[in-house]
């Protein structure tokens, strides 16, 4: 049977799984989910994911949640370019820099900028900026690592490029959006903040397979003249 892969659109956490899949060239079924229609919390998903959130990933018999947990699981199953190191010094940093995501940067992203796409920036304002202070910190901190070198770890992209990248996205996506609102989050013009983050993202973007894992409700929004979530 084939890999089945439970996802939501615009989810970073789905977005790196659908990164790995695609970098790894897998074959697998699309199971899109719709929260809007209560798709988490139905009784045949939450026989795969009993905690009811997105991405979660079903392999005949065998049913797993949690982002990175996929992407290792998919690094072992699936041929392809290996996303999590070719030696131990490699996996180490790849699996430190996902912790430094998960402990540092995800959290306060989702933080900063899901109440500029809900319309309640204006009344979460201050809590909202102190969320984005800490994320513009790393990517601060991000722009010195990347600044020689193309890639986290290693010469090629790795589970520690997938794992960070959607969060980046989002923040430069909520820095628009806030903008729109007439609001400055601190990241624009991005480029020209983070030049190195910009040309590793521009990176990421350019590879083969990359717009098939573009979230579809954003590209959806790109089209809508006025609308940015």
């Amino acid at each position: 049977m084939a890999i089945e892969i439970f996802w939501l659109s615009g989810s970073p956490y789905s977005w790196r799984v659908l990164l790995a899949l695609e970098i790894k060239q897998a074959s697998y079924v699309d199971r899109r989910l719709d929260g809007s229609k209560g798709d988490l919390k139905s009784p045949e998903y939450l026989a795969i994911n009993p905690r009811g959130r997105a991405p979660a990933l079903r392999d005949g018999d065998f049913v797993l949640n949690e982002s990175v947990a996929i992407m290792a699981y998919l690094d072992q199953a699936c041929p392809g370019p290996k996303l999590f190191g070719a030696s131990a010094g490699e996996t180490g940093q790849i699996w430190r820099v996902i912790c430094e995501c998960s402990d540092y940067l995800a959290d306060e992203t989702i933080a900063a900028v899901l109440p500029v796409f809900s319309g309640q920036l204006p009344e979460k304002r201050e809590a909202v900026f102190a969320s984005v202070e800490k994320v513009r910190a790393e990517f601060a901190r991000i722009e010195r690592v990347l600044a020689d070198q193309d890639w986290f770890v290693g010469d090629a992209i790795s589970a520690a490029d997938i794992a960070v990248y959607p969060f980046a996205a989002l923040a430069l996506r909520g820095a628009r959006a806030a903008e729109k609102q007439g609001v400055d989050l601190g990241f624009l013009p991005f480029v020209g903040r983070y030049p190195a983050v910009g040309r590793w993202m521009d990176r990421i973007e350019a590879l083969p397979r990359y717009q098939k894992t573009y979230p579809p409700h954003w590209r959806a929004a790109d089209v809508a003249p006025g609308s940015a979530v």
